[in-house]
């Protein structure tokens, strides 16, 4: 069965005295699954050992401000 990574952002746009203020949330692999990306293919003792996996759940905040 595969496993499925979900990723979300929020954000708001403020407007104030001529300004746009628009702060944000990311969140990447929120269940914090941790699915197999590649295997070794090549002939020999390691065939189909997992060579790489997703990374873990990362929160990103960041702002954005117009003038």
């Amino acid at each position: 069965m595969p496993s499925q990574s979900l990723d979300l952002s929020v954000r708001k746009r403020l407007k104030a005295a001529g300004k746009t203020i628009e702060p944000r949330l990311d969140l990447y692999n929120v269940t914090n699954e941790a699915s197999i990306l590649g295997r070794i293919t090549q002939l020999g003792p390691t065939y189909g050992r997992v060579s790489s996996i997703q990374r873990g759940r990362l929160i990103k905040l960041g702002m954005s401000v117009e003038f």
